[in-house]
């Protein structure tokens, strides 16, 4: 799999710099996604007639959920996930494709 191309097919970029200020590489940034989407299972919950997928990590006593923008889906967010899982837990949830607000906020109560 490409990296440049999420899981769900929507681009991806380097995330935020790090590591002494230095870029990494594509090949770097490829198996690093890799790794973390091979302990990163996509779990789902049916709410009001849709299908959401999310990402459930880490397990602090204090959550953070992450919603993604106008990608739809948190693939974009792999590197922060896997900074804020080591004393949070992480939801971060994929938007279906809900037709009024308040189909998205159940199910993001849910």
């Amino acid at each position: 799999m490409d990296v440049s191309q999420g899981k769900f097919g929507v681009p991806l970029s380097a995330g935020t710099k790090g590591e002494a200020d230095r870029q990494l590489l594509p090949d770097e940034l490829d198996a690093e996604y890799k790794q973390f989407l091979a302990v990163h299972s996509d779990r789902s919950i049916r709410v009001g007639g849709h299908t959401w997928h999310y990402l459930a990590a880490g397990r602090g006593s204090d959550a953070v959920l992450m919603l993604p923008g106008g990608s739809m889906c948190p693939d974009s967010y792999f590197r922060l996930i896997g900074e804020l899982e080591r004393e949070h837990r992480v939801l971060a949830p994929t938007y279906p494709a809900a037709s009024t607000i308040v189909e998205l906020i159940s199910g993001l109560r849910a």
